[in-house]
């Protein structure tokens, strides 16, 4: 019997288990061209990396530097939002947030991965995407949420949220995050809201006791935000 060798086109996050993917995720196109100066294909051609529909909160999952910062650039190149137990959700696990949808593809570029930056990025808002079994690549390309945040005294972050802080502290109050919103045209996405899918006025979760709700994209900022931190102490604010 003949034996069944590797596919030497593939990487290890080229397919993606269906259950990654949400039925209404309307993607313009699956995978992206991933390519390093380090791994090269056989054929001198880009692998494929596949994406996938959820995002995972790196509040639940890990802690900030030390000294508290949680800028999106950390997040990608420093590790942060890694390492996180169960005991550290003080705030409870079905009063915080694990998992959400988020599209595949934010924005209407045409996106590849090449030498550790996401390439073809169409301003004047920042376009990405969500890829999975992965390292080295920028935030635009990392499918985590839990540093986007809105600023509760102004409406001029209510559209696309401030994602350059290193807190979403503003004065004395608990921590504020920029909630989802709902689906606008690709030419004014950007990466660091999350979306709707299309027609819905609600994303799905996962809360970290494994229950699943829908939030709508009318939830005020003070329950979305006492979702997304793990140990706020800001109670239990209804999602609903």
């Amino acid at each position: 019997m003949a034996r069944r060798s590797d596919d030497p086109t593939k990487m290890v996050g080229t397919d993606v288990p269906s259950v990654y993917v949400a039925p209404a995720d309307q993607a313009p196109y699956k995978q992206i061209d991933w390519s390093w100066p380090y791994t090269t294909h056989p054929q001198g051609i880009p692998f494929k990396h596949g994406l996938i529909s959820y995002a995972a909160n790196l509040r639940a999952f890990g802690r900030g530097d030390a000294y508290g910062r949680w800028t999106s650039w950390r997040v990608a190149w420093r590790n942060i939002g890694n390492g996180s137990r169960i005991a550290q959700i003080t705030d409870g696990t079905s009063n915080t947030l694990a998992v959400i949808e988020k599209p595949r593809v934010t924005g209407d570029a045409n996106l590849s991965y090449r030498d550790w930056a996401l390439i073809g990025n169409v301003p004047p808002q920042q376009d990405g995407c969500n890829t999975w079994a992965t390292t080295d690549i920028p935030e635009t390309g990392l499918a985590v949420f839990g540093y986007t945040c809105n600023n509760p005294n102004t409406t001029s972050d209510d559209i696309y949220g401030q994602w350059w802080l290193n807190d979403c502290r503003f004065g004395n109050g608990p921590e504020s995050f920029h909630p989802p919103q709902r689906r606008l045209h690709p030419t004014q996405q950007n990466f660091y809201t999350i979306y709707s899918f299309n027609g819905s006025q609600a994303v799905q979760a996962v809360m970290c006791d494994g229950s699943v709700r829908s939030i709508s994209t009318s939830i005020s900022i003070p329950a979305w935000s006492a979702a997304v931190t793990a140990d706020g102490g800001e109670g239990n604010l209804s999602l609903d």
